[in-house]
């Protein structure tokens, strides 16, 4: 982000590629979890609906408009989420 400077168009990329890193982390502690509860259909489906709704929040809290959507609070909910599940997951 740094080097982006005032580019708006490299900000943007900048902010893609973070947000497919976090993405993928948050992704694979899902799975991880869901792994983890296997034989446990309860935990797997609370996980399930945790998840969904989760998503919804985050969406509705960083739209900035019916059209826009903040990617930087994106962003940061993503890394967020995907730190509060790194530490649900028993190694």
């Amino acid at each position: 982000m740094e080097r982006a400077h005032s580019s708006t168009v490299q900000q943007g990329m900048c902010e893609m590629k973070e947000l497919t890193n976090q993405d993928a982390r948050l992704n694979k502690a899902y799975q991880q979890l869901m792994q983890q509860y296997a034989g446990h259909d309860d935990k797997k489906t609370a996980l399930r609906t945790e998840e969904r709704s989760w998503l919804k929040k985050r969406d509705y809290d960083c739209k900035v408009d019916h059209e826009t959507v903040d990617d930087s609070c994106v962003v940061k909910k993503t890394a967020e989420r995907a730190d509060e599940l790194e530490k649900q997951i028993k190694f």
